[in-house]
C-alpha cells in the first residue's frame, strides 16, 4: 500500500477543487512551495503523476481525476464524522439524521436548507444532527431502510418509494457547465442550438425514466446532444468536464472554489417543468426532531 497522508491526500483536494497552485495554497494557509512539495510527494508515493502543470495552468491527468472522484465524496463523510463525533459530547440522547445527495456539499442552491439546520441547532442544542451524503440510489435505500430520519432527495427519486411521503422544498434552476476553454463558452451568453453537436455527461440515472427525462430538457431547449456518456457520481461529471470531455446541465452555480473555473450559463424555461427537491420521510414514521425540523424548511419557490 503506498505511504500516503491524510494531509498529502487534502492537499490534492484542494488543488483540485481550485485547479490553481496558488489558489491552493492561500485557501489552506500555506506557502505554495510547501504545497507543491507535498503533491510531488503523493504522486511519488503513487508512482503516478496527478496534475500537468504549464504556462497555461494545471489540469488533472486521468489518474489525477479517477482519484479525484474516489477521494471527494469519501472526504465529505469524513468531514461530517469528525464534526458530528466532536459534537456527540455535548449532545443529549436526541438524534436527527439527514440524507442527502452529494451535490449538497457542492450547489449554493440548498443553503436556505442548510440555514434551517442551523437555526433547528441553535433551538435544540440537545439533539445531534448528522447530515451524510449518498448517491442517489444509496440515499433512498437509507431512506427505505431507516438509515436516515429524512432526506431532501430529488422528487422523481421520491416519488415511487413505497410508505414514503414527501414535501416540495424549492425547484432547480438548470444551468449548462462548460469548461472555459470551450469555443462556446467564449461569449456572455451560450448558443443553445449549436448545443446538438456536443456530448452531455450526466450522472447514471438509478431508473430508466430519469434518463428520458435528462434528454427531454435537453429537446425542450432546443438541442439534442449527439452523445451521452453517464458517469457514477457528481465528482465525476464535473471532473469530465473540466477535462473537456463533454458538457453537462446540472442545477445552480457551483460554489466558486469548487467550480474549477468552469463557467454556468443559466437556460431559459422555455415553459417546462423544472425539478424539484423534496424533504422525504417514511409515513407515519416521523419523529418529533424531522417534524421540528420540516417546520423550519423552506416551502416551495423557484432559487435564482
Amino acid at each position: 500500500m503506498p505511504d500516503v497522508t491524510m494531509q498529502q491526500m487534502e492537499t490534492f483536494l484542494t488543488v483540485a477543487d481550485h485547479m490553481s497552485f496558488s489558489d491552493a495554497a492561500r485557501a489552506m494557509f500555506i506557502s505554495q512551495p510547501a504545497l507543491s512539495k507535498a503533491i510531488i510527494r503523493l504522486e511519488e508515493a503513487l508512482e503516478t503523476p496527478l496534475f500537468v502543470r504549464s504556462s497555461r495552468g494545471v489540469k488533472m491527468t486521468p489518474e489525477g481525476e479517477y482519484l479525484y472522484t474516489q477521494l471527494r465524496p469519501l472526504f465529505e463523510k469524513i468531514y461530517k464524522a469528525l464534526r458530528n463525533t466532536r459534537d456527540m459530547r455535548g449532545a443529549g440522547s436526541r438524534a436527527l439524521r439527514i440524507g442527502f445527495h452529494t451535490s449538497y456539499a457542492s450547489y449554493t442552491g440548498y443553503e436556505p436548507v442548510g440555514d434551517a439546520i442551523r437555526r433547528f441547532e441553535s433551538e435544540r442544542p440537545d439533539t445531534l444532527v448528522t447530515e451524510e451524503l449518498y448517491e442517489f440510489r444509496e440515499l433512498t435505500n437509507a431512506l427505505v431502510w431507516g438509515s436516515v430520519d429524512m432526506a431532501v432527495m430529488a422528487e422523481y427519486a421520491a416519488r415511487d418509494l413505497e410508505g414514503v411521503v414527501s414535501r416540495p422544498l424549492f425547484e432547480l434552476d438548470l444551468y449548462v457547465a462548460a469548461p472555459p476553454s470551450h469555443p462556446l463558452a467564449a461569449g456572455s451568453e451560450l448558443d443553445f442550438a449549436a448545443l446538438s453537436d456536443e456530448r452531455f455527461v450526466f450522472i447514471t440515472p438509478s431508473e430508466s425514466r430519469a434518463k428520458n427525462n435528462e434528454l427531454e430538457r435537453c429537446e425542450q431547449l432546443g438541442f439534442r446532444p449527439r452523445e451521452v456518456l453517464y458517469l457514477p457520481n457528481f465528482a465525476s461529471v464535473l471532473a469530465a468536464v473540466r477535462a473537456g470531455r463533454g458538457l453537462t446541465m446540472c442545477a445552480y452555480t457551483e460554489r466558486p472554489s469548487r467550480d474549477g473555473g468552469l463557467r454556468f450559463f443559466k437556460a431559459p424555461r422555455m415553459g417546462q417543468d423544472l425539478p424539484r427537491v423534496v424533504a422525504a420521510w417514511r409515513e407515519n414514521d416521523i419523529s418529533n426532531e424531522a417534524q421540528a425540523l420540516l417546520d423550519l424548511l423552506p416551502q416551495i419557490e423557484t432559487i435564482e
